[in-house]
């Protein structure tokens, strides 16, 4: 077992570049391994409108990635590529491979290389710390957001910041695979708690995924994390929980201006500072040294 959380890629969206002389070529590879791969390829229904041929590969788990081919607007890549690395696996990442060898040829891995990426989503995930028990702060500043769960319960999601090209956000990965039903609760089981935290890079255009391992900075040293623990002098452990739920819903700022005490500030203040910071959070660093990793085992082969 590592001794802390290992980085991986939650979703890869590329466009590939391929030259002129090359697209009818590919076109023709598409249309002709159809038959071969009718049971994982089929044509897609997608929003998307900057391409007009649309494909879907589904593996024999259910996981699917999306193949747009031929932009109309001819200054965009030739295909795009997106799908969730992590969620396809070793096996799927083969099977992605063995089709884009079908239609790209033997060097469809240096094409994905040359690739140009639109979507990067670096994640790892925290088991056994519920998510109410750690308060996040994003020390650049700006709007952040909280998704709450049914009927106002506990927060399930957190943004920072609200909105933007990159975002951090930290949700209850246990609850949204039992909301959207891909985990069913047994009865009489107890499930350990399970946190994900996933960094969401867009419009990263200007990086190919040759290039980008060593160009990118670890973007959790942005971020404060904190964990509840009631071993504070003079407060009690009630009194204590409030502070660290309002700071963590509200923000340390927010909660202490409301206090007209000063000495009572002063003292809340300091409950707040000597929160502890988690283990895993104080080994960040090394969590993002897996990002080359990450990325190779993303790749399709």
């Amino acid at each position: 077992m590592p001794r802390y959380p290992t980085l991986f890629i939650d979703k890869l969206a590329i466009t590939i570049p391929i030259e002129a002389q090359r697209r009818e070529e590919v076109r023709q590879a598409v249309n002709e391994s159809a038959e071969r791969w009718m049971d994982f390829i089929s044509l897609a229904s997608m929003r998307n409108r900057s391409y007009e041929g649309k494909f879907k590969f589904t593996t024999p788990e259910g996981y699917v990635a999306a193949l747009l081919l031929q932009p109309r607007n001819p200054r965009n890549n030739f295909l795009k590529l997106e799908y969730s690395p992590n969620n396809f696996g070793e096996a799927g990442r083969a099977m992605l491979g063995d089709y884009l060898r079908d239609i790209l040829g033997a060097g469809y891995l240096e094409d994905i290389l040359n690739a140009r990426l639109t979507r990067l989503d670096v994640a790892f995930d925290v088991r056994r710390v519920p998510l109410k028990e750690l308060l996040i702060v994003d020390r650049r500043g700006g709007k952040s957001s909280i998704i709450r769960g049914a009927q106002g319960g506990d927060a399930e999601s957190y943004y920072f910041p609200f909105t933007g090209t990159n975002q951090l956000c930290v949700y209850d990965k246990l609850q949204q695979l039992i909301d959207t039903r891909k985990l069913l609760p047994q009865p009489n089981r107890r499930y350990a708690p399970w946190i994900r935290f996933e960094y969401r890079y867009r419009r990263l255009t200007r990086y190919t995924l040759a290039d980008v391992v060593g160009r990118m900075e670890n973007p959790f040293h942005n971020f404060e994390v904190k964990q509840f623990s009631p071993a504070q002098a003079r407060i009690s452990p009630e009194r204590l929980r409030m502070l660290f739920d309002g700071c963590r819903l509200a923000g340390a700022d927010s909660v202490l201006q409301e206090v007209s005490d000063t000495a009572t500030r002063d003292r809340l203040a300091l409950a707040y500072q000597t929160f502890p910071v988690p283990a895993f959070w104080l080994r960040r660093t090394s969590i993002w040294g897996g990002f080359p990793s990450a990325i190779r085992n993303a790749l399709p082969r």
